[in-house]
């Protein structure tokens, strides 16, 4: 077992959470990475279901196993969909994940709710925002993280967010090519 700041945090038996991809994973993949020992998350960001969408997936989770797991957004469709961010809150995972934009004010209701935040950055504005706000994880994105996002190549990005934010724990997300670089 690889002991990090992270799996420490969630008490995970390995430093790997799965990706919260908004209409692409759900419950049933979240529990299955809960339930083997990383953080499973799924995509709360939904532009036709509504809370109790959100419920359901949890339920499946939860009818699974007891492990920690979160529920991620896209944070500039949250004025959209906020009803599925509330939803989540109500039901208290462990980890709500925020990405593409300035997290607040919704980190703030999240840690309100008692919960921890990871905060996904694709440049270095990004994070200093996400840590000026309070986040709990950095989540950082290379440009190999489906190709869509950020301009910089995730091992250089990674080192450097390390770097600046000594005391934030960070997982990679994208383009991991080794053990070595895994556990960073």
């Amino acid at each position: 077992m690889l002991q990090t700041r992270f799996t420490d945090m969630f008490g995970l038996a390995h430093p790997v959470m799965s990706a919260p991809m908004a209409l692409h994973s759900g419950g049933t993949l979240a529990a299955a990475v809960s339930a083997a020992g990383g953080l499973g998350c799924f995509g709360g960001t939904h532009p036709w279901k509504g809370p109790d969408w959100i419920r359901a997936e949890i339920a499946t989770i939860r009818a699974s196993t007891d492990r920690p797991f979160g529920v991620g957004f896209i944070t500039p469709f949250l004025p959209f969909t906020e009803p599925l961010f509330d939803a989540t809150l109500e039901e208290r995972p462990a980890v709500v994940a925020l990405s593409f934009a300035d997290p607040q004010p919704w980190l703030a209701r999240a840690k309100d709710a008692g919960a921890r935040v990871m905060c996904q950055v694709q440049n270095y504005e990004d994070a200093e925002a996400a840590v000026a706000a309070g986040a709990d994880v950095l989540v950082a994105q290379g440009n190999e993280a489906g190709g869509h996002t950020g301009t910089m190549g995730l091992l250089p990005f990674l080192t450097g967010i390390v770097r600046r934010y000594p005391d934030v724990p960070v997982l990679a997300a994208g383009g991991i090519g080794d053990g070595r670089t895994l556990h960073q």
